[in-house]
């Protein structure tokens, strides 16, 4: 009897030690796999902190990558958001973008740019990625060309078909590139048909002023949008102020025939419709005189063309059952000063101060951003 108790208790004694070396390892694996999971979370950058950090109010900084000076702008303004190249006016990638070798891509040298992105994620600021979409210089593979020869339009820019495979894939690579390094936003700009040259021909498609036109700047931001969406960020689009109420802007005046939406493929309502924030570049200086809304001199009325251009935009949104989407409105604000204007006003902190003052008083948004090419603002 003694001896069948021993056993007992030697079988019960092996039960309960392998149980507990199973739960400790279980343990212990489960800790190994958390840590993995947040070293991959960090090297792919992490940017779930910084997704609802609404209104957003942005600068952006150009060349420009001191450090304290940019955090004492956002200060100054009250801006949460800085607005960096991740692709730029002639092509150029952000400094070691993970995206596909071609030996024609070619990087931003400048490495205080990563630094910079570094030091804004660490003080949570929420970072947008600047792609210029269709204007290109570097990927001559890519642009439109005509008998062989890379296109050129009458301001010496070269463009991208938005129609062409090839091109969707190399725009989308970027974009969720950007996301995946820790990039909240990707801002699609020159999102847009050149309102110089006119033909674009493909597979036998002519796409002058017309709806083709519009379908395919819609597909593009349609396809981005829905890359970048599964990766966690969101997506912003930039557009001729003149798409809101149907000038376009160019100093040609000859081009200025048909609907802007229809010549450079923006429409104002449908871009609303699909992207996450829809930004009207309603710059002061870029209207002609006596418009928006007969404003004699739009440039020396920062305040006053700014609302009125606000407003102009709400009209639209309501007028095709769109109310709700007037908030998903931020538009971009002058920094600069229009030294090519006979009659221009200097622009510094009040003038800016007056425009966010207007976009506040519209009563839609507090959204807004602000465009100085130096990045160093008054």
């Amino acid at each position: 009897m003694v001896f069948r108790s021993k056993k007992i208790l030697w079988v019960l004694f092996v039960v309960i030690s392998v149980t507990v070396f199973v739960c400790c390892q279980k343990s212990s694996l489960s800790t190994v796999q958390e840590k993995e999971n947040v070293k991959s979370s960090v090297s792919a950058g992490s940017h779930s902190d910084n997704k609802e950090i609404l209104p957003v109010k942005s600068i952006y900084t150009g060349n420009y990558t001191n450090v304290q000076e940019i955090l004492n702008t956002l200060e100054r303004y009250g801006a949460n958001a800085v607005v960096i190249d991740v692709k730029d006016d002639v092509g150029r990638l952000f400094p070691s973008l993970p995206v596909t070798h071609n030996d024609k891509n070619r990087f931003i040298s400048n490495s205080s740019f990563k630094t910079l992105f570094e030091k804004l994620k660490e003080k949570k600021i929420y970072t947008i990625a600047r792609v210029v979409a269709l204007k290109e210089f570097i990927r001559d593979d890519l642009c439109i060309k005509e008998n062989g020869k890379v296109k050129i339009d009458k301001e010496k820019m070269s463009w991208m078909d938005p129609t062409d495979e090839r091109v969707l894939k190399y725009l989308e690579e970027v974009c969720t590139a950007a996301i995946k390094i820790g990039f909240d936003e990707v801002q699609l700009d020159y999102v847009r048909f050149s309102s110089y040259f006119r033909l674009y021909k493909k597979d036998g498609k002519n796409y002058t002023s017309n709806r083709l036109r519009i379908d395919a700047i819609n597909n593009l931001i349609d396809r981005i949008s829905s890359a970048v969406h599964k990766l966690g960020g969101k997506v912003s689009v930039c557009v001729f102020g003149c798409t809101i109420e149907g000038s376009v802007d160019t100093p040609n005046s000859r081009n200025q025939t048909g609907r802007s939406a229809e010549i450079l493929g923006q429409d104002y309502v449908e871009i609303a419709k699909r992207a996450d924030y829809i930004c009207p570049m309603i710059y002061p200086s870029h209207y002609p005189r006596y418009t928006p809304c007969g404003i004699k001199d739009p440039d020396l009325e920062p305040y006053k063309t700014i609302n009125a251009c606000m407003k102009l935009s709400n009209d639209m949104l309501e007028s095709a059952s769109c109310k709700s989407l007037e908030s998903k409105v931020r538009p971009y604000l002058q920094a600069f000063t229009a030294i090519w204007l006979k009659n221009h006003l200097q622009y510094g902190k009040k003038e800016i101060d007056d425009q966010i003052r207007a976009v506040i008083n519209s009563g839609t948004t507090e959204q807004w951003g602000l465009f100085l090419m130096s990045g160093r603002y008054p």
